[in-house]
């Protein structure tokens, strides 16, 4: 497992959480993690800092690509390509663990990012809430929906199960809702609602879905 913390450094578990170390001691504005399946390969994204990439389950961390505001990171299942997304910036993916890097789309506040286990099929979402998707792993992008602030998106290993979260406190936004894509992001279902989410996973399946809401509880679907 791995986690960052906001102006601390990035930490590892390999016991399942049960115990935590602290991987790179780097007090950057850590805002996203992303990990291969086998744990070993993992990259993380801070704002206004360089991307970082491990190939050792974290033992050891090299800065990559250029300082950008970046918001949030993906990995597909053997961690060799990246999707990483830049507030004022463009999305970039990388197809060989993060050596280099290939900006895409064009210019948005992006915000949030996901992929699927291949990493072809991958979702992003900029700050006002428009959802775009590629089918091949970033060279060309979609729009398909637009929602209000979205505070987090989620893919299941196929791509064709899509999850994200409205949060009811946005200021454009009377209610929060989950919405909920069964055909790769073409059309969208308003899930739960009148929740403050702010984080969101799904199972590899895309059945299961996790969200948690700020200040308050954890709910699961199905029960």
């Amino acid at each position: 497992m791995v986690a960052s913390a906001f102006g601390s450094g990035i930490y590892t578990s390999a016991d399942a959480g049960v115990t935590w170390n602290l991987s790179l001691a780097n007090a950057q504005n850590w805002v996203g993690v992303a990990s291969s399946s086998d744990g070993l390969r993992l990259v993380a994204v801070a704002r206004d800092a360089r991307i970082h990439t491990s190939s050792d389950g974290g033992a050891s961390w090299t800065p990559r690509e250029n300082v950008r505001d970046w918001r949030a990171v993906a990995s597909s299942a053997d961690g060799m390509r990246l999707v990483a997304v830049a507030m004022t910036g463009q999305i970039h993916t990388s197809t060989d663990a993060g050596l280099t890097w290939t900006a895409r789309e064009s210019t948005r506040s992006w915000y949030r990012v996901t992929s699927s286990a291949d990493g072809l099929k991958l979702a992003a979402a900029d700050l006002g809430g428009l959802i775009y998707t590629s089918t091949d792993g970033g060279l060309s992008w979609t729009p398909r929906f637009r929602i209000s602030a979205v505070n987090g998106i989620v893919s299941s290993a196929d791509g064709n199960t899509l999850a994200l979260i409205v949060p009811s406190n946005a200021a454009w936004e009377s209610a929060g809702f989950v919405y909920v894509s069964n055909d790769g992001g073409a059309t969208w279902t308003a899930r739960q609602e009148n929740r403050a989410w702010r984080g969101i996973g799904m199972s590899a399946d895309g059945s299961r879905l996790v969200a948690a809401e700020y200040g308050g509880l954890i709910y699961t679907s199905p029960d």
